[in-house]
């Protein structure tokens, strides 16, 4: 999860500086695109794993790299310059992150209707 994360991170902050200028007006595509990619993999990684330390490990590889990408370079270069989109792709990946992390997961039940994960016992079953 940790590497998954890693490689959100690696992708994720060079195409946070893909956008779209049409009648003078910006959108920041690829930032947008990018967070929206983040939320859905770390929702997703805790599902899968069937718990949110999953989701907050990927939060956590890609917290790690998308940092890295802020440092400078030795050249001087950021990869991540200091622009509202690239604030836009942090605050909002990182709230996206812990939404996504600590939001209470459900799954359907026998009779349809939605039981938090939580209150599920794993590998008990009524008898009676």
């Amino acid at each position: 999860m940790l590497f998954g994360g890693a490689l959100l991170g690696l992708f994720g902050a060079p195409a946070a500086a893909l956008r779209l200028t049409m009648h003078g007006v910006t959108v920041p595509w690829g930032a947008i695109l990018a967070v929206i990619t983040l939320g859905v993999c770390v929702r997703g990684a805790s599902y899968w794993m069937r718990s949110k330390i999953a989701g907050a490990l990927v939060t956590i590889g890609w917290i790690l790299v998308t940092l890295a990408y802020t440092a400078l370079l030795p050249g001087g270069d950021v990869l991540l310059p200091d622009v509202s989109r690239t604030f836009g792709y942090l605050i909002g990946g990182f709230v996206v992150c812990l939404v996504a992390t600590w939001w209470p997961m459900v799954k359907p039940s026998d009779d349809g209707t939605l039981v938090s994960v939580e209150d599920v016992g794993i590998g008990i079953s009524d008898v009676g």
